[in-house]
C-alpha cells in the first residue's frame, strides 16, 4: 500500500513538472533556430568550393583586380594572404588579412574577396557550416 501511494506522488510529482516546464516552454518569446556551429570552423566533412572551380576563381580575380596606381608607379608588388569565411549560405563573411604586402594591395585583396559571387557551402555530416577558407592573391608588375 505504501509503495503503490509512494509510485501514484512520484508519477503526479513528474506530471506537474512536465506541465510547468510546458508552460514555462510556451510563454517565452520564440528563440532564433540554433546554428550546427556559433563560429566558422577550420575543417569540414566537405570543403566549401567555387562554382567552376579553382580556375574560375581565379579568373575571376585577375578580371576584378584593379592594381592600385600608386602601388604599380612605386613597384609594390607580392603576395597577399587572405583569410575569409564562406557562410552557411555560400557567401562571403568575415575577411581579413593573414599576411600582407603593402596597404594598398591588402585593400585590394579585400575588395576583390568581398566582390565574389556565392560558393557552395561546406558541409559538417550533411548540413552546411561557415568554414574559414585562406587565399593567396598574387599582385605582378608586368
Amino acid at each position: 500500500m505504501i509503495k503503490q501511494t509512494l509510485l501514484i506522488a512520484v508519477i503526479a510529482l513528474f506530471t506537474i513538472a512536465n506541465t510547468f516546464s510546458q508552460e514555462q516552454n510556451a510563454n517565452s518569446a520564440p528563440q532564433k533556430p540554433q546554428k550546427f556551429y556559433d563560429e566558422p570552423v577550420r575543417f569540414a566533412d566537405q570543403m566549401p568550393e567555387f562554382p567552376g572551380g579553382m580556375d574560375s576563381l581565379y579568373a575571376i580575380i585577375k578580371r576584378e583586380m584593379n592594381y592600385p596606381q600608386n602601388a604599380r608607379s612605386n613597384y609594390i608588388q607580392g603576395t597577399v594572404l587572405v583569410e575569409f569565411s564562406i557562410t552557411e549560405d555560400g557567401s562571403i563573411g568575415k575577411a581579413f588579412i593573414k599576411a600582407g604586402v603593402h596597404p594598398l594591395l591588402n585593400e585590394e585583396a579585400i575588395r576583390i574577396i568581398k566582390s565574389l559571387p556565392k560558393w557552395t557551402p561546406g558541409r559538417v555530416n550533411g548540413k552546411p557550416v561557415a568554414v574559414w577558407y585562406s587565399l593567396p592573391i598574387s599582385f605582378t608588375i608586368q
